[in-house]
């Protein structure tokens, strides 16, 4: 079981949607949201960064341009 406390996993999902995160450190970003998401814990930004990852493993570019059409999709939702 991975131990990340909630302040660092938070770092590291705003630095992977910043594009600055390191390979040693996304992985272990990646290891404790699957662990989340196993718990269903996940919150709405944590689960769209671990869908990126999911749905494009071996592609950064992919996975920045999913995230980037879920945040605007998702704001045009919650807009009034």
């Amino acid at each position: 079981m991975l131990r990340v406390s909630e302040a660092r996993l938070r770092v590291w999902i705003y630095r992977e949607l910043m594009g600055i995160l390191d390979n040693k450190k996304r992985g272990r970003l990646q290891e404790a949201l699957n662990e989340k998401q196993e718990k269903g814990e996940l919150d709405p930004i944590e689960r769209r960064v671990w869908s990126a990852m999911r749905i494009h493993p071996n592609n950064r570019r992919e996975q920045k341009d999913y995230i980037k059409r879920e945040l605007k999709a998702w704001e045009k939702r919650t807009a009034p």
